[in-house]
């Protein structure tokens, strides 16, 4: 995990990263449980992919315009929390479908600042280090 004289922010990246990949493998199973076709299914697991991209842009962009980062971590944070639970209410394919597109776009605002985070909160000659740390917490 984090070595010394991380950050505590960087903690908050544990259980974000352990929902995302507890759930990663439950999304298509969810999907074909409402009746997904093969297709289908492949569309809803490309969802959060499609909205993140340009996301990731945004939510960069607005952290550097605005200079906050915890705030993007807290978007980020809240927002996949927020897309999870509307995922479990989803009775239809569209739903399931628009839910993916919600956890891509907010789950996305916290990647761009964790760099970031880092940079401003330890020495210069420590990011390499804590840059790994986090690449590998993320993964």
């Amino acid at each position: 995990m984090a070595g010394a004289g991380s950050p505590h922010w960087f903690y908050s990246y544990l259980p974000h990263g352990m929902s995302g990949g507890a759930t990663s493998a439950l999304i298509p199973l969810f999907a074909y449980a409402l009746g997904g076709s093969l297709a289908e299914v492949g569309i809803i697991a490309a969802a959060t992919s499609i909205a993140s991209v340009p996301a990731f842009v945004l939510w960069g962009v607005l952290s550097d315009r605005l200079g906050r980062r915890k705030v993007f971590l807290l978007i980020g944070f809240l927002g996949s929390a927020a897309s999870f639970l509307a995922m479990a209410l989803c009775t239809t394919m569209t739903q399931f479908y628009l839910a993916n597109l919600l956890i891509g776009f907010l789950g996305s605002a916290s990647g761009p600042v964790g760099a970031v985070l880092v940079m401003e909160t330890t020495e210069r000659k420590s990011w390499p280090t804590q840059l790994a740390v986090q690449a590998s917490a993320m993964a």
